[in-house]
């Protein structure tokens, strides 16, 4: 008979990733991550393995095919329209 895997809490993961709480909830929600409720139902573990491995790659990242660069200008002496920006004067 085998040990069960260790698990941690959600505490506990933010701390080894360096994140704060709702960050771990997040990455559960984008699939970077796997949670199991507790037998209470109140909170949830975390497989330490894939914490781990979650960890070494790094944080993950939102994949961009294309660069966004978003600029937010107030001012009503400019216009952005048709993929331009212009200027008066």
């Amino acid at each position: 008979m085998h040990p069960d895997p260790p698990r941690l809490t959600a505490a506990e993961v933010a701390l080894r990733l360096g994140v704060k709480v709702p960050t771990v909830y997040a990455y559960v929600s984008r699939g970077y991550l796997h949670s199991e409720r507790t037998p209470d139902g109140r909170s949830s573990t975390f497989d330490a393995a894939q914490v781990d491995r979650v960890a070494r790659r790094g944080r993950p990242r939102r994949s961009s095919r294309q660069p966004v660069l978003e600029i937010e200008i107030v001012t009503s002496l400019t216009d952005v329209s048709g993929g331009h920006l212009r200027f008066r004067g």
